[in-house]
């Protein structure tokens, strides 16, 4: 059976696998439009909406993956030096901080999407509602929380089993 945690990892990599797929959308559309302004006077409808709906969707949705897998950027000179138990100490601490921050910006970010929701507001070539706009980052900023406090249960699973030692996280070889 698999753990929680493994379930949303696949769900992430699914998410940041359409996010890959939305910027090759993306880009496809920019190569028409700049082909058909080559040979006529006008080009695909919509560019600019289309490019930065597959900019922000690609970009949110891949970042969960990136969390789950240990991916993201991190300083870790300083804490590496240190022993094992505060090392998981200060892991397990910034992990509940970030899933707090996230979700207060999801929560902030959940009400400013309803207020433009309520007005109406809409791109202008398109007249794309915006909250197409919100919707990834809603989707991110909720599933890295998960994430992030997923992963704060993880590590206090390997504090109970291993008694304050860790291994660290698989790591891809080929990367």
């Amino acid at each position: 059976m698999a753990r929680p945690i493994d379930r949303l990892r696949a769900l992430a990599q699914r998410l940041a696998n359409a996010a890959q797929v939305l910027i090759l959308a993306g880009v496809l559309v920019t190569v028409a439009d700049i082909a058909l302004r080559s040979i006529s006077n006008s080009g695909v409808p919509g560019t600019v909406d289309l490019m930065q709906l597959a900019v922000m969707w690609s970009a949110l949705l891949a970042i969960p993956a990136a969390f789950l897998n240990d991916e993201h950027v991190a300083v870790d000179m300083f804490t590496k030096t240190l022993p094992q138990r505060v090392q998981l100490g200060l892991r397990l601490f910034a992990l509940l901080m970030a899933a707090a921050a996230l979700s207060l910006l999801a929560w902030y970010g959940a009400q400013q999407a309803w207020r433009e929701h309520q007005g109406g507001d809409s791109t202008q070539t398109l007249g794309f509602p915006f909250g197409i706009y919100w919707l990834p980052l809603l989707a991110s900023l909720g599933l890295s929380a998960v994430a992030f406090l997923a992963l704060a249960g993880e590590t206090l699973v390997q504090m109970w089993r291993r008694g304050g030692t860790v291994a660290p996280p698989a790591r891809d070889p080929g990367a």
